[in-house]
């Protein structure tokens, strides 16, 4: 079973056994200083589960989820039909193009799961981030936690999350620009700019 077939066979219940701590998404949301009226791309979005999260400290601006899951981005879009500002586009970020330019990309529990990790979010930055705008890779827990659990659903997940300087040194030799980059035993984060 590959990644998208274990996200469509779960994703009814996606929303009733993930657990979303709000002081930890707040803290990180924080860190990427959201302003109003940005443009926001989550990627990876499954059900949308961060976009309220997102839209606490942006409520006008314009949100876009896009995941490779079909019955995720459906849920996502049930569940956010009566909301304004906020689309969903069924895509793979690694393979296919990613219409518009945002000022905030979001990959939020998600980048152990590409399987081209620098070219990705390469690709990312120089198509789809604007000028003067930035690119945030998180995880809600740590290094070590999430490391211990990959791999053990039958071979479902993609490769460990490296050392949080080592992931920074292989984006700056690709030439991406990283602006802070910070891992404790609670949590793990990101934020590249443009």
């Amino acid at each position: 079973m590959d990644y998208t077939q274990f996200l469509d066979s779960n994703s009814i219940n996606w929303d009733y056994t993930k657990i979303m701590d709000i002081c930890k998404i707040s803290y990180i949301l924080d860190r990427f200083s959201i302003e109003e009226n940005d443009t926001i791309l989550d990627v990876g979005t499954g059900t949308g589960m961060l976009i309220p999260f997102v839209r606490q400290h942006n409520p006008k601006g314009n949100i876009k989820g896009v995941d490779k899951s079909i019955h995720m981005i459906n849920i996502a879009k049930e569940k956010f039909k009566n909301v304004q500002n906020v689309e969903f586009q069924l895509a793979d970020v690694e393979s296919d193009d990613i219409k518009g330019t945002f000022d905030k990309i979001i990959l939020f529990s998600v980048f152990p799961l590409l399987n081209n990790k620098i070219a990705t979010i390469k690709k990312l930055i120089e198509n789809n981030l604007s000028d003067g705008g930035k690119l945030l890779i998180a995880h809600p827990e740590s290094r070590k936690s999430l490391n211990s659990h990959i791999g053990t659903r039958a071979s479902v997940y993609a490769p460990k999350l490296l050392d949080i300087y080592q992931q920074r040194n292989l984006f700056r030799k690709a030439g991406l620009y990283v602006e802070e980059a910070f891992e404790n035993d609670r949590i793990y984060y990101l934020i590249l700019h443009k």
